[in-house]
């Protein structure tokens, strides 16, 4: 968002054409209350700035949706548009990263070399080969300098 300006945000229900408008504070910080779920679009827009569309927006119920842009100066006639199409939104609102893999993702799941040769694939043999994983020892594993476990 463009720090110092207030930009104006209308966000638009797509399936029933229901448009809600809202202002940033100069943070660039916006919040539109009370919409009810389904797919929306969000506009952005601010005088001597290219507006920005982010579009394919899925709303569920109670979900809460950070939507970012960044305008570019421009004429008022540019637009840039954004589709979110496939992706899923981030979450910022808790403090964990959960994620799902397809079956063909986990089969490509790089597999340590070293171990592979000697006939293991266990998924605890490939971890220990990787960056910021430290064994002790006692075989306990630390990632990322935690203490071991």
């Amino acid at each position: 968002m463009l720090l110092g300006y207030r930009l104006t945000i209308t966000v638009t229900n797509v399936g029933t054409g229901e448009r809600r408008t809202a202002k940033t504070n100069v943070n660039g910080n916006y919040e539109v209350l009370n919409l009810m779920p389904g797919g929306y679009k969000v506009h952005m827009e601010a005088p001597g700035f290219a507006s920005e569309e982010v579009t394919n927006i899925r709303l569920l119920t109670q979900q809460k949706i950070r939507v970012d842009g960044s305008l570019k100066v421009g004429t008022a006639n540019q637009q840039v548009e954004v589709s979110a199409a496939a992706e899923a939104p981030i979450a910022t609102g808790v403090s964990h990263i959960a994620e799902t893999k397809t079956q063909k993702e986990l089969i490509d799941l790089p597999v340590a070399i070293a171990t592979r040769a000697s006939g293991s694939t266990s998924a605890f043999s490939t971890l220990t080969t990787q960056p910021g994983v430290e064994i002790d020892n006692s075989d306990d594993i630390s990632v990322a300098g935690r203490s071991p476990r």
